[in-house]
């Protein structure tokens, strides 16, 4: 039924009544060709009758993609092809051999990728880390506190300042000369202290709000680093690994897949055009069948 040479593989259901695809489909928006669907369907059937596969995708997860192609004696049949790496369960599935073989390349990928894991491991322990979730809701709660001191030493204000006003009125009615400027002297001061209590208290809560939050930032500042470190190294692992990864283009030249990924790509579509400075070029091949 497969060809290991070719990687050729017929289509089981009659497909005598189907039309070929007349060209690529536009890769981001597209309805699948009837034969794709086809394809698609009699791939996920083998994959299903492998119960070893079946587990080890509910564990891990794979994409798979195939291609409509037609061999040199004129039959109509596909290409399958999955993402990421070799497939470990055992299988008679037909599938395109890997760009490169990560075994090949073990040197350097494993001692890069055992730092990486290491990384991993450590982010796991931070993000784990109890003072996280303490100190948030230490944070949360001393917010709240915040709130219903501000409220209520705000409600006494303006008791207050309506306690301050009768009284204005009375003395201004009552009184005269130094007294009456006695007296408004001091309902002046005492809405200055009701003001500077209000600055005094929001000054208090800031500091005890800030001196948790500088705890979990101490925390998360570890977390963003290592994050940041993974980033850089995942980044770099991955660009040395696709300088490994070389094709034949259709001129038959090869070229790595680094030079795909850094290539201004201009992508045709029926309404408009697209322009892609860094095409995820594996998908668009996963997503054109």
């Amino acid at each position: 039924m497969h060809s290991q040479q070719t990687c050729f593989t017929p289509f089981i259901q009659s497909i005598e009544s189907d039309t070929l695809p007349q060209r690529f489909t536009f890769p981001f928006c597209y309805e699948p060709h009837p034969l794709c669907i086809l394809a698609s369907t009699e791939l996920q059937s083998q994959l299903n009758e492998n119960s070893h596969l079946k587990l080890e995708f509910q564990q891990h997860g794979k994409m798979f993609g195939v291609l409509i192609v037609k061999n040199l004696q004129g039959d109509v049949g596909y290409l399958s092809a999955f993402s990421g790496k070799k497939l470990t369960s055992e299988h008679h599935i037909n599938f395109v051999p890997p760009v490169v073989d990560l075994e090949d390349q073990a040197d350097f990928f494993y001692a890069e990728n055992k730092t990486i894991n290491q990384l991993n491991y450590e982010l796991e322990v931070l993000l784990n880390n109890p003072e996280i979730k303490a100190h948030e809701r230490t944070i949360a709660e001393l917010f709240a506190k915040q709130k219903k001191q501000l409220e209520q030493h705000r409600d006494v204000m303006a008791l207050n300042r309506q306690t301050r006003k009768a009284k204005r009125s009375q003395i201004n009615a009552e009184l005269s000369g130094d007294a009456l400027a006695q007296q408004l002297n001091q309902l002046a001061k005492e809405s200055v202290d009701d003001k500077n209590q209000l600055k005094a208290l929001k000054q208090n809560w800031h500091e005890k709000i800030t001196h948790i939050e500088q705890q979990l930032n101490t925390i998360m500042g570890e977390i963003n680093t290592i994050k940041s470190t993974r980033s850089r190294l995942s980044t770099r692992l991955q660009k040395k690994l696709f300088k490994q990864y070389r094709l034949l283009n259709s001129p038959a030249l090869k070229k790595t897949s680094w030079s795909y990924f850094n290539m201004r790509l201009i992508l045709y579509h029926p309404r408009e055009q697209v322009i892609v400075p860094h095409p995820n070029y594996y998908n668009m091949l996963l997503s054109t069948s």
